[in-house]
């Protein structure tokens, strides 16, 4: 038998190769070649849908219903003289699918929904018919409203193990429990439950159909729930899960209501959460020092995301990085989120509140706070020694109050970051770059990053005039062109009702750095060292004239020659 024919009558080569196909046309024209193909074709023409409308289309034709002017979204229908004989043709193609998504974006002008007649009509169908979606593993699902409920209703079964349901639009408390009620059971394989809620919605509304529902999924490995809902009593269920790696209490949108903050607690004990990785929660720094200290110290803990309840006092924080360190001394990843939810001015955070930090093997370190993290050019080189690996570091970048007093400083830290930080792909600062920045007083870079690829300068301010100036020390810095300048936020700042100002004038400095740094390369003969000939002669290039009006105006001797390191 020829290698072509052994490795055609293989199913896994053969399922690996069509998998490879860039598109679903050609998926689907591979389905048509022949019966053996046809097989492994489905797998990945079924396997994941943003929908469950390719499939209802199987037992008919859908029918679009157009919206009313004051609607968002058409509806689709069944025919009145629909059937449902086709039934098994839905279960043989139902059988491939493994994963199905619904989700809404505000970005979505217009979009197709199935009406919930269909829903029920489909349920009450499949009362005394095989299952159609035996293989279901992960459900994805956005409530529109609440008859939605039925949707979930034919979609859960025993085979889910990933599970995320959005229902910020239903807010009738009842309703949400009645949706937990219906999954009690339904479920036991699941592996990741992730629920995101309407706001006004507090934990003591749904703490006990959820409670009973955390009960029923021993497997659980990865637990989203919005802001406080680790309240006692479902804390005290989670501490049955013996595998729940991730617990994240800090949720997605933005809880404002004070009655969820009521008997909300981490409730830590002896032994519990053995298995944990990631923690993310809000809570009060005093309470959390205690528990960390006292009682909570799993091993295998290397995440954490903590957001304080309450202003955050310098001898709190530091209180709690003590016992946070001494008692889980693996952590290699800390988000510490400072800003305040009060009206009361924030206190200043210092390099040496953070000292505790530095006994830890930090791979992330994200501080946000109100006001800036005061360090100084000695704390950098502290701050390398300690940790040598780390990859993502940012310190404040994204303050609400900016410093008073510009200083030329900013600018020479990032030499030290790069001397000192040889892994870090990403670091975000705060650059207080004012009117009486003096190029002349500043240095040029001894060294360059080596692996950066994004870096975040979040509200920094930045006068016009400096652009160009700041685009060259830039550009004589990054590790190559594809670094990035991120003028925009980094994805974990909060919700926190404020302002974002973004400063336009970084814009053009990220424009102008890309341009300067393939000026440069051009100078170099496109590598860090000059090319040299097989004879060991250096290689003369001929004058290459860039097509760029902003490379072109910038290739002045005076200017070319600042670019060289």
């Amino acid at each position: 038998m020829a290698a072509c024919e052994r490795v055609l009558g293989t199913p896994e080569l053969m399922s690996y190769i069509i998998g490879l196909v860039d598109t679903r046309k050609d998926q689907v024209s591979a389905a048509q070649t022949c019966h053996l193909w046809s097989e492994h074709a489905f797998h990945w023409i079924w396997r994941e849908l943003d929908s469950l409308i390719p499939l209802f289309n199987l037992l008919a034709p859908l029918e679009r219903r157009e919206a009313d002017s004051w609607a968002a979204y058409n509806e689709l229908y069944f025919p009145e003289n629909m059937t449902f004989d086709k039934w098994p043709r839905l279960v043989f193609y139902g059988k491939y699918v493994r994963s199905i998504g619904f989700m809404i974006s505000e970005e979505d002008e217009e979009f197709e929904i199935i009406e919930p007649k269909v829903y029920r009509d489909i349920k009450a169908a499949s009362l005394n018919l095989p299952a159609f979606l035996p293989n279901l593993q992960h459900c994805e699902w956005t409530f529109w409203d609440s008859t939605c409920r039925t949707a979930i209703d034919l979609m859960v079964s025993p085979s889910v193990t990933q599970l995320q349901l959005n229902m910020e639009v239903v807010e009738d408390p009842c309703e949400v429990s009645e949706i937990l009620t219906s999954l009690h059971g339904r479920v036991p394989d699941l592996r990741m439950l992730s629920l995101s809620l309407e706001p006004s919605i507090g934990v003591e509304d749904v703490e006990q159909p959820l409670a009973t529902l955390l009960s029923t999924v021993p497997r659980l490995e990865q637990l989203y729930i919005p802001h406080f809902f680790h309240s006692e009593k479902i804390v005290a269920t989670l501490r049955s899960l013996s595998r729940l790696e991730v617990l994240d209490c800090s949720g997605t949108a933005e809880y404002k209501s004070i009655r969820n903050d009521r008997g909300c607690q981490l409730g830590f004990e002896d032994d519990s959460f053995r298995s944990l990785q990631l923690l993310s929660c809000n809570t009060s720094l005093k309470k959390a020092s205690h528990q960390f200290l006292s009682r909570f110290a799993p091993n295998n803990l290397s995440s954490i995301y903590i957001k304080p309840k309450l202003p955050t006092l310098s001898s709190d924080l530091q209180d709690f990085l003590s016992a946070l360190v001494s008692s889980n001394p693996n952590l290699i990843d800390v988000n510490l989120n400072l800003y305040s939810d009060s009206t009361v001015p924030p206190v200043e955070i210092e390099f040496k509140d953070l000292q505790s930090l530095l006994q830890l093997p930090l791979k992330q370190l994200a501080i946000s706070h109100d006001k800036v993290l005061s360090y100084s050019a000695e704390d950098v080189v502290v701050m390398g020694c300690a940790w040598p690996n780390m990859q993502g570091l940012y310190l404040t970048e994204e303050p609400l109050v900016s410093r008073f007093s510009p200083s030329h400083e900013d600018l020479t830290m990032l030499s030290l970051f790069a001397e000192h930080f040889p892994q870090l792909e990403d670091l975000g600062v705060f650059l207080h770059i004012g009117d009486n920045l003096n190029m002349q007083r500043i240095p040029r870079p001894h060294c360059r990053f080596r692996q950066l690829k994004e870096l975040h300068v979040g509200t920094s301010p930045l006068p016009e005039a400096h652009q160009i100036d700041v685009a060259f020390y830039l550009a004589s810095i990054m590790a190559n062109e594809n670094t990035d300048l991120c003028v925009d936020y980094s994805t974990w700042y909060p919700s926190i009702g404020h302002q974002r100002r973004v400063n336009s004038a970084w814009f053009k400095v990220h424009d102008l750095m890309k341009a300067l740094y393939r000026n440069q390369l051009w100078l170099m003969g496109g590598s860090d060292f000059p090319q040299r000939s097989a004879g060991g002669a250096q290689r003369s290039e001929p004058e290459i004239v860039p097509q760029d009006p902003v490379e072109s105006s910038l290739r002045g001797p005076q200017n070319s020659q600042a670019l060289l390191p």
